[in-house]
């Protein structure tokens, strides 16, 4: 799992999750901070309603997702987005993610939101980019959960009948599916 915007890092105790800062991930962009009313006290969320990492540089800027045997697999990928007033402008921005050259989605909410989609790499490197759409800087935090606020890999997705929904909280968006 990655965790936009953290130095190093960390084991996740309620969840046993361990999130990896995404720098080794993308070149581009600089960590922030949320603001703290906008910081869950829950210990259930950890670190991770805490940091994001912001592009106010560049049209696009892509994240980097190598995986050993990935090419024509199936994947489930999450990224949760929350602004959290991070730069204390009190105005969301709107951008484009994409897959590769395939659009995937358009943030534009004031509150936490996931986007999920079953994707099948094309190679064993692929991209998730985020895209200036010329509407506020595009930021990301990410993780391994779609209740919270990050990008994640979370497995190879086999087609057994699940439902994809199962674990969603009420509020949160999937798809567009990209199979």
């Amino acid at each position: 799992s990655i965790d936009c915007g953290v130095e190093e890092g960390y084991l996740d105790n309620p969840t046993g999750i361990w999130f990896k800062p995404d720098k080794e991930f993308i070149s581009t962009g600089e960590n922030h901070e949320t603001l703290p009313e906008y910081q869950s006290e829950n210990e259930q969320y950890g670190k991770r309603y805490k940091t994001l990492r912001s592009f106010p540089n560049g049209a696009k800027n892509c994240y980097t997702l190598t995986l050993n045997h990935a090419h024509n697999n199936s994947f489930r990928i999450r990224a949760s987005v929350g602004y959290g007033n991070y730069d204390r402008k009190n105005q969301p921005p709107k951008f484009d993610l994409y897959l590769g050259v395939n659009y995937w989605a358009t943030v534009n909410s004031r509150s936490n939101v996931c986007y999920e989609i079953i994707h099948v790499f094309p190679a064993d490197t692929e991209y998730m980019c985020l895209v200036n759409t010329g509407s506020g800087t595009p930021f990301l935090f990410f993780n391994g959960d779609s209740t919270f606020k990050h990008f994640h890999l979370l497995w190879k997705w086999v087609f057994v009948g699940t439902n994809l929904c199962r674990d969603l909280q009420p509020g949160a968006h999937i798809g567009p599916f990209g199979v």
